[in-house]
């Protein structure tokens, strides 16, 4: 019987045709293997880099992967024939660089100033609107700063209407 796979042992497969999906847990870049955390629950399945085929660039975690699993020598289960459902290219964390200020910002501020500096010296407007136009632009500035907070944490944002309502008020 030297054709046929015995299941348990080393080399061989639980299911030669069936596939698994999942996710990747865990990357060890020097070492190059990780572990993949099946869609169907159970405990995460090693997996390396040697296994994997179609990949651009590094594995990153969080990556979802299509695989096949066999026994390894140890009798452990392992990753095989490892495919990436969206080849993705690993994802780079940046620190959050401060805001540059562009040409354009530096001509809007103070053309804005001399905006309201010519309508407040020729029309007089009350000074209430220039407090209230100061205290929404400060309510809109905090809202937009959540929704790009809870946007980084990956928590509830606020409504893309809301924002749009309050920067035009």
């Amino acid at each position: 019987m030297s054709g046929q796979r015995t299941p348990g042992k080393p080399g061989t497969s639980d299911s030669d045709s069936r596939r698994f999906e999942g996710a990747l847990q865990s990357w060890n870049d020097e070492r190059g293997f990780g572990f993949v955390l099946p869609d169907q629950g159970g405990e995460p399945i090693f997996v390396h880099i040697k296994a994997i085929t179609n990949l651009d660039g590094r594995p990153a975690p969080a990556q979802r992967l299509s695989f096949g699993i066999e026994i390894g020598p140890q009798g452990k289960k392992r990753a095989k024939n490892v495919l990436p459902i969206r080849a993705t290219r690993p994802i780079r964390l940046r620190q959050p660089a401060a805001a540059s200020w562009g040409a354009a910002t530096l001509f809007a501020v103070p053309a804005f100033m001399l905006l309201y500096g010519g309508v407040a010296l020729f029309w007089r407007p009350p000074a209430t609107i220039a407090w209230v136009y100061l205290g929404m632009s400060l309510l809109t500035f905090v809202a937009y700063a959540r929704d790009k907070a809870a946007a980084r944490n990956g928590t509830w944002r606020t409504s893309e209407q809301t924002l749009h309502l309050l920067s035009i008020a």
